[in-house]
């Protein structure tokens, strides 16, 4: 790729995003990759975050210094939904900041709780739930009451499968009654 243009090249549909995410990784690009993804409003941006996921499951330690900032950009109102499920696609692996565990705690409960966000963004919010619940004991049985109360109510299979998933681990981490 000669004279490289991340904007050009996320405008079209000419690419596979692995071996986009790869290039961008190869060639120290990540920097540019997440300003647009973060800055636009339209399919650059839906674009550049699905790269960015890309580029995280590729190399997860090249994307961690741009954890803060995708998180905070869940703070944006009228975010695509794609936008939301790649990040938090991204934070299902990652480890969360300390500073932004309660916002994203809040902001993944509000997503989980609402039927009208999209099946991928629910099973996702209640991953990194439980992931960041898993450092606070206190937060465990809080998300247990809240999945037993969503459980009979969901009619989806993926968010049912999830939300079973999750409670066994939660069993796990619990100690045993005799």
């Amino acid at each position: 790729m000669v004279n490289f243009d991340i904007k050009e090249t996320l405008s079209g549909r000419d690419y596979k995003a692995p071996a986009l995410a790869n290039y961008i990784l190869e060639h120290h690009l990540e920097n540019e990759l997440v300003d647009y993804a973060l800055a636009q409003s339209n399919e650059i941006e839906w674009r550049g975050i699905w790269i960015v996921d890309h580029c995280s499951e590729i190399d997860e330690k090249r994307i961690k210094p741009f954890h803060e900032r995708l998180i905070k950009n869940l703070k944006k109102e009228k975010l695509h939904g794609s936008v939301i499920r790649c990040t938090l696609r991204i934070f299902q692996t990652q480890v969360i900041p300390k500073r932004q565990e309660s916002f994203l705690l809040d902001k993944c409960y509000t997503y989980l709780k609402n039927p009208y966000w999209p099946i991928a963004i629910r099973s996702s919010s209640i991953t990194v739930i439980f992931n960041i619940s898993k450092r606070y004991p206190e937060l465990i049985e809080e998300l247990k009451v809240c999945l037993l109360h969503l459980m009979p109510s969901e009619a989806d299979a993926a968010i049912t499968s999830r939300i079973r998933s999750t409670l066994k681990e939660i069993e796990k981490l619990q100690p045993k009654s005799k």
